[in-house]
């Protein structure tokens, strides 16, 4: 995984659907867009390992920048099994990639808004997890039920 951060090589094509972010990474889909950008998902070819990637252009949103910084900052300060593992950051021009441990289990308002009945136990839980959440400002993503992702 550290091999995608710190490499300088630019993304080729592969194919219609899918290119080759850097050797031996696929950059398989898109799988969201935030306020200044999108998250990709990538997918070692050896090992299957699958990384989301969030990519920024400084060029289109520089008004980002900040932003950006503050979520490295944060993302290395935060080192928990609680949380999404930060993996690294690389500039490559005016995009800034942030690359973190993939969660597959989606969006907090997804899961939120489905439910239609919740026991108080879980809703307490849940309640709670989204006062931490608005007192750190961010916006999260959940996998396996913990706390994963903070979204520029």
């Amino acid at each position: 995984m550290a091999a995608i951060a710190a490499s300088a090589s630019g993304a080729t094509p592969a194919t219609p659907s899918t290119r080759e972010f850097v050797e031996g990474w696929t950059l398989a889909q898109t799988l969201g867009e935030g306020a200044y950008g999108e998250v990709k998902l990538l997918i070692n070819r050896q090992t299957g390992e699958a990384v989301a990637m969030k990519m920024v252009d400084l060029k289109k949103h520089p008004d980002a920048v900040i932003s950006v910084r503050k979520e490295v900052c944060i993302q290395k300060m935060l080192q928990d099994t609680h949380i999404l593992r930060f993996f690294g950051k690389r500039s490559q021009g005016n995009v800034e990639y942030i690359f973190l441990e993939y969660a597959a289990g989606g969006e907090l308002f997804d899961r939120i808004v489905v439910a239609k009945s919740i026991c108080a136990h879980k809703m307490q839980s849940t309640l709670l997890l989204l006062l931490l959440l608005l007192w750190m400002g961010g916006h999260y993503k959940l996998k396996d039920s913990k706390l994963n992702s903070l979204d520029i």
